[in-house]
């Protein structure tokens, strides 16, 4: 039992000093956006509820090889379809952000520290060395002193014309050109009827898919059948841009017949924005908060505005992207409900219920705060355990005394194992320099599209292909990246990037650049020529 000496004690906390978990920071952390979907869905869905209007945006995904694909949403009202961006919901997800503990409490320091003082003034006691043993602790609890700094946590804190025909019962109520679709909304009051249509006109649907339709058609619901073309045949998923339907119904619902056939397992991700907060048979609240919308400032004002740079704040559901707002607010709740539903919980469509509001955001650990947890857990058991040891280890043989060491070792070992597994993780990115890096980055960004629009001498027409390439060419421009992510500047509309837009003013140009909430700022203007 010379592991509770007083020099033992001292080796170990010097260890687990340089072994700790680390969040790698240096107290100018700028926590990145990160990606707070642990799984990827297979279907995402936006649904906006207000006075008996239901507006629903679905993204799907196709699988498999082949060029044309075609899927069938039932809504119980006839639509207004139009294209969606399809960067619609990553800016969404944007404002879905979790509590996260970036490091933990190291208790485990104060766990050593108690055995190795309880420890030790044992071993005093018996020894008749009191006298020492307090000197002795003196000089360590100064030494410990000292070290204290090493355990400081660092942290920071976007319509044809219609027609109408009937054939064998079936209304072809409008055809539509929308983005890459090409839709069909019909209706019919029966179900092998519209089958038939739908197989004879291209959309392949299976013969098993007959009792949802036939329930659907005698519920009085309309079909909207949309095709998409794949330029290249291949194996793997594609995600086309999603559709919006906007359609009047007395109760708000999520259509699930049709996606529980011949699907086994299904996890869908479900944004709700509504009057209360959102509840669903099969599906888990997994945040809930009330939305606000993140307006563009003037060009003078925004680089004040630390909130714009600064990673997205748990709790504040701030939405930016120009489409997110046009098309999810006004709302007063926002909650985002995730399912892995099975093909008999699919069976039902998932109609939502409204219940008062109650705040829900979702806690995370990094991969260091869960190993910092787990010695926690480790230490706790360990300690308690061998103190006991050593106090009855008088009256015990050693071969008991070896046993039992082991028991205590093993099963803090395995509560460790246990605890570890059962912490929720996800990936951060790091990039040190604080929000203020964020601003640097982007006021040097602003000059250097300004001064290029003043050298610029080429007279061909500017794409945002040809602007990066043209922009990116010389040495001063090449330093300048995307402030949230330090990755090469790219044309899209998603935090610390750019787009090129129609100017309705100039007839040229505009430059716009994203905050952290995905809301465009204008940076600057070419001309027409």
């Amino acid at each position: 039992m010379q592991l509770f000496m007083g020099r033992y004690w001292v080796v170990i906390l010097l260890m687990l000093s340089v072994f700790r978990p680390s969040a790698r920071a240096d107290g100018k952390v700028f926590a990145q956006p990160i990606a707070t979907s642990v799984t990827t869905p297979d279907q995402r869905a936006m649904l906006y509820y207000s006075n008996g209007v239901e507006r629903l945006v679905i993204e799907t995904s196709f699988v498999g090889a082949g060029t044309n694909f075609a899927w069938v949403v039932p809504l119980p009202a006839p639509p207004r379809i139009e294209a969606v961006a399809t960067n619609f919901f990553s800016c969404l997800n944007l404002a879905y952000q979790p509590h996260l503990i970036r490091e933990a409490d190291p208790w485990w320091l104060l766990f050593l520290l108690v055995g190795y003082a309880v420890g030790t003034g044992i071993w005093a006691y018996r020894r008749k060395h009191l006298e020492r043993w307090f000197w002795y602790n003196l000089l360590i609890f100064v030494l410990l002193l000292l070290l204290l700094p090493m355990f400081a946590t660092a942290g920071l804190s976007a319509r044809s014309a219609a027609s109408t025909s009937s054939i064998n019962g079936i209304n072809v109520l409008e055809r539509q050109s929308v983005g890459i679709y090409n839709t069909v909304t019909l209706s019919g009051t029966n179900g092998t009827a519209l089958l038939d249509w739908l197989n004879a006109n291209g959309f392949a649907t299976p013969k098993s898919a007959l009792p949802a339709i036939t329930s659907y058609a005698a519920q009085g619901w309309v079909f909207v059948a949309a095709t998409v073309n794949r330029e290249v045949s291949a194996g793997t998923s594609s995600r086309p841009h999603p559709l919006c339907f906007t359609f009047k119904t007395d109760k708000a619902v999520y259509p699930l017949k049709l996606t529980g056939v011949e699907n086994p397992q299904c996890t869908i991700e479900l944004f709700v924005f509504g009057p209360e907060r959102a509840e669903a048979p099969g599906f888990r609240v997994e945040y809930c908060g009330i939305p606000a919308a993140s307006q563009p400032a003037a060009k003078d004002e925004w680089f004040q505005q630390r909130e714009l740079f600064g990673a997205a704040r748990p709790g504040d559901f701030k939405f930016g992207n120009p489409e997110v707002l046009r098309l999810a607010f006004p709302a007063t709740v926002t909650t985002r409900l995730v399912g892995t539903l099975t093909a008999e919980q699919m069976q039902s469509d998932a109609w939502i219920s409204w219940s008062p509001f109650q705040p829900v955001v979702p806690t995370y650990h990094t991969r260091s705060a869960a190993l910092g947890a787990t010695c926690n857990w480790l230490t706790g058991i360990w300690v308690p355990g061998l103190l006991l040891l050593k106090i009855f280890s008088p009256h015990l043989q050693r071969k008991p005394i070896i046993r039992a060491c082991l028991i205590i070792l093993l099963l803090g070992a395995a509560c460790g194992f246990i605890r570890y597994h059962s912490i929720k993780t996800i990936e951060v990115t790091y990039i040190r320099g604080g929000w203020f890096r964020a601003v640097n980055n982007v006021k040097e960004l602003n000059l250097a599209i300004e001064l290029f629009t003043k050298e610029r001498t080429n007279s061909a027409p500017l794409t945002e292909d040809s602007f990066l390439s043209e922009f990116q060419k010389g040495d001063d421009y090449v330093r300048v990246k995307n402030a949230f992510t330090s990755q090469p500047l790219r044309c899209e509309p998603t935090p610390g990037n750019i787009t090129l837009q129609a100017s309705k003013i100039t007839n040229g140009l505009d430059v716009f650049w994203y905050d952290i909430h995905g809301a465009p700022h204008k940076l600057a203007s070419f001309p027409a020529k």
